[in-house]
């Protein structure tokens, strides 16, 4: 969520350069939201929902996300962004600590 031009900007810069590297197309979503498409509750393998929606205007976003400020006036969603494994970054970082930051990045 951005509040400001310059976040905007930043993130249809990013979006953009995402997108043309492959991670999906950017749908741009001004006024309405009717062709924004919310994610299942279920799942990640939706066709359509890959990419970004960029979702301007505070009271469009908010009818997606009622909790989100009234100040946030652009909203960047990155669908389908991967995975990590959270227990083994986990045990990475306590190794390295134990061994006193040696060879830990």
């Amino acid at each position: 969520f951005a509040a400001s031009e310059e976040g905007a900007q930043a993130f249809e810069g990013f979006a953009e350069a995402a997108s043309s590297f492959g991670a999906g197309p950017l749908r741009r979503h001004r006024g309405d939201c009717k062709a924004y498409q919310p994610s299942p509750p279920q799942g990640y393998r939706h066709p359509g929902l890959d990419g970004f929606d960029l979702v301007y205007g505070s009271e469009a976003i908010r009818s997606i996300f009622p909790f989100v400020t009234e100040q946030a006036q652009v909203m960047l969603h990155a669908r389908r962004c991967g995975w990590m494994d959270a227990q083994g970054l986990g045990q990475t970082m306590l190794q390295a600590a134990k061994e006193g930051g040696r060879g830990g990045g």
